[in-house]
């Protein structure tokens, strides 16, 4: 009679072609599992920014309500389009005020302006009066401080004269500079509130 052998026995022929269908089966069906998780991931984020999207609109509506609801609303829409309009008016305003406390941080003590002229593009023309040749040093030399230079610049000077003022003899002369156009702008830090 014959014998059954009942042990497992290793296979040893098989070759790559046999074993690479299964192979490609198990990879395919872990990158199928893989894109299902990633396609599940992304229903989900979807529903959650769907509903975020949903409470802000909720909460949006819910301000424009509140909003609506404001007593005197179009009053206060009405004072808000003046404020609006005052402040365009006083940004375009220009306060000559501003750059005359400036002009005398650099005036000298000793000069005398007089016939002073100044426009809106920057430039001024003054006539001066010193009591001597070294106070025109010192008018010039003030022109290169640090501290005025931001606010006065590009200084030219006229031809100076002689001239008698009342028993004294003084020098006069034109000067021409320019200075910083945002001078003339309003500043809230400088006006004081009563």
């Amino acid at each position: 009679m014959a014998q059954i052998n009942l042990l497992k026995q290793k296979k040893t022929s098989g070759s790559f072609l046999e074993f690479l269908p299964r192979l490609l089966v198990r990879i395919m069906l872990v990158v199928v599992l893989a894109m299902a998780g990633y396609y599940g991931w992304q229903f989900i984020k979807v529903g959650q920014i769907s509903r975020e999207i949903f409470a802000a609109q909720a909460s949006i509506n819910q301000a424009a309500a509140d909003a609506g609801q404001v007593p005197n609303r179009e009053e206060v829409y009405a004072r808000q389009a003046q404020l609006q309009a005052f402040n365009s008016i006083v940004g375009n305003h220009l306060y000559w005020s501003g750059l005359l406390p400036a002009l005398a941080n650099i005036t000298l003590k000793d000069a005398v302006y007089s016939n002073l002229q100044a426009t809106k593009d920057g430039s001024i023309t003054v006539s001066v009066e010193v009591p001597d040749l070294d106070s025109i040093d010192k008018f010039l030399q003030v022109f290169d401080l640090p501290e005025f230079v931001q606010n006065f610049n590009n200084l030219k000077l006229g031809a100076f004269h002689k001239q008698q003022s009342g028993n004294q003899t003084a020098y006069g002369f034109d000067a021409q500079f320019n200075f910083n156009q945002s001078l003339l702008r309003y500043n809230s830090a400088s006006t004081t509130t009563p």
